[in-house]
């Protein structure tokens, strides 16, 4: 992001950045300060993310987020309403793999997510969808999803 921006191009301009908090917004912080120091902007953090906050700061008319880190499903279902559509004549999207951009949202970051069970007990029928992991009269026993 910071080969993007232009010297002292956001001197004298607040950023707030909102995300879940803890390690992982502290990790977010120390990759942005390339941008901070290029761009001369003053980055506040704030956080937790919760949809709730957005939404009464966007009914009150006092928007204080400007960049906010959170699930896929929010932009998607708020778009136009708590997120703002974005400009992609100004967002370099090339190394974005396809699928992954809405018209409010670009990713973060990317994970995968596993279906996982116990081989002994389920040896020759095992669960093989997250439909099967759904069905608990087929496959019983306890979940986990995290």
């Amino acid at each position: 992001v910071a080969g993007e921006v232009a010297e002292g191009s956001l001197k004298g301009k607040t950023l707030t950045f909102v995300s879940y908090g803890g390690i992982y917004q502290d990790g977010q912080i120390a990759a942005l300060k390339e941008f901070v120091d290029k761009s001369g902007v003053t980055l506040l953090s704030d956080g937790p993310t919760e949809i709730s906050k957005l939404q009464a700061q966007v009914e009150s008319g006092n928007v204080t987020w400007d960049v906010v880190d959170t699930g896929d499903f929010p932009p998607y279902v708020y778009c136009g309403k708590l997120f703002q559509k974005l400009d992609f004549s100004k967002i370099d999207t090339s190394n974005i793999p396809e699928g992954q951009i809405s018209e409010c949202s670009v990713p973060a970051m990317n994970y995968g997510v596993v279906l996982m069970y116990n081989t002994e007990k389920y040896k020759d029928n095992p669960p093989k969808s997250w439909k099967d992991f759904f069905d608990i009269e087929k496959f019983p026993g306890s979940r986990a999803l995290e």
